[in-house]
């Protein structure tokens, strides 16, 4: 088999999985990271923000027993 063929090969056997990672995996990261500083609620026109969901988070009071079970979580399957 000549190296053309074998390279053909290659990436028909690579192309679906980089495919799909790049539609289920990169895709929505990058997604969340923009909506990251948007006041967006699913529907309508997102509203620019800032780093005004960060400061909300930081001084919820709540915020550090909403992390404690994922953290004690991720701890415990380490």
């Amino acid at each position: 088999m000549n190296e053309s063929k074998r390279q053909i090969n290659a990436w028909t056997s690579v192309a679906p999985s980089l495919i799909l990672t790049l539609i289920f995996g990169v895709y929505p990261i990058f997604w969340a990271l923009k909506y990251m500083f948007y006041d967006y609620q699913g529907f309508g026109e997102p509203l620019f923000i800032g780093l005004d969901n960060f400061e909300r988070l930081f001084r919820d009071r709540n915020s550090g027993s909403r992390w404690s079970t994922p953290s004690s979580m991720l701890a415990a399957s380490c």
